[in-house]
């Protein structure tokens, strides 16, 4: 790579950075600081475009983790990408990328926390696997988390139970009223996943991939569960009057039907 040079007719120091004039400031320590930068992000590393970066990292997380973390990711990062120009370098980008995507998406402040820890993750595996040596976002914040706890009291659930009629959506209910589980684990819990008197998720499969996952059960959700392990030996648990899995979409749908009562 060469070295700094001063241009006579503004004074601006320069480098050649991957065959382009890039300049770096208008004085020496400020052009040194952003060369030392540049030559981590763009002189010591073998992917040079952002989205070839997010590329290489889905396909990491679609052979290591499990199907719905890499939608999750393949969504957040490809809204993210379309955002930005065409080939842009790595070198090049900036916080203000990730500030502008973010000021024309409709997420909650949730969401937005997840879109800008799925980016920065990104760049950091980028970082580990020594593909980059520095990330440009490396100090952008993600947005605050907003916690948003929502409790049905026994009295609606009651109301709820009296509305439904059939065997599988109390099943599910039931489930996720005497374990706490999430609906999504309830979706997918299958066979495989019962060890007596608990589910157990692999770490790949559980949320934050860092642990197993257990779901502890009830005397009640231990009959349900044996129940369903021998009607349904292989495939979802818990699945409704057609035999098909239950959906995110279906599962809302059911409870805002069946709950046609304010909370209480």
């Amino acid at each position: 790579m060469a070295k700094i040079w001063q241009r006579g007719q503004t004074g601006s120091y320069y480098a050649t950075i991957g065959g382009k004039q890039t300049l770096l400031g208008r004085t020496e320590a400020e052009a040194q600081d952003r060369y030392d930068y540049l030559k981590g992000v763009a002189g010591l590393q073998s992917i040079g475009r952002v989205d070839d970066l997010l590329d290489a990292f889905l396909e990491w997380v679609n052979l290591n983790r499990g199907e719905a973390t890499y939608a999750q990711y393949s969504t957040l990062l490809k809204s993210f990408n379309l955002t930005l120009p065409a080939t842009l370098r790595i070198c090049d980008l900036k916080p203000y990328h990730i500030s502008n995507w973010l000021s024309v998406q409709t997420w909650t402040t949730t969401t937005k926390n997840k879109a800008v820890g799925a980016v920065k993750r990104a760049f950091n595996w980028a970082m580990d696997q020594g593909y980059i040596s520095l990330s440009p976002i490396a100090r952008v914040k993600k947005p605050p988390v907003r916690n948003r706890e929502t409790l049905i009291s026994p009295k609606l659930w009651k109301k709820i139970g009296e509305t439904v009629k059939d065997r599988e959506f109390r099943d599910l209910l039931v489930i996720l009223r005497e374990t706490g589980c999430r609906p999504y684990e309830a979706r997918t819990v299958e066979a495989c996943h019962v060890r007596g008197d608990t589910w157990v998720f692999s770490k790949v499969d559980s949320k934050g991939q860092k642990y197993n996952r257990l779901i502890l059960l009830s005397e009640r959700a231990r009959r349900i569960t044996q129940r369903l392990v021998k009607q349904y030996p292989t495939g979802p648990l818990f699945r409704n009057m057609d035999g098909a899995a239950w959906t995110k979409d279906a599962i809302g749908g059911r409870f805002k039907v069946s709950a046609r009562v304010k909370h209480c």
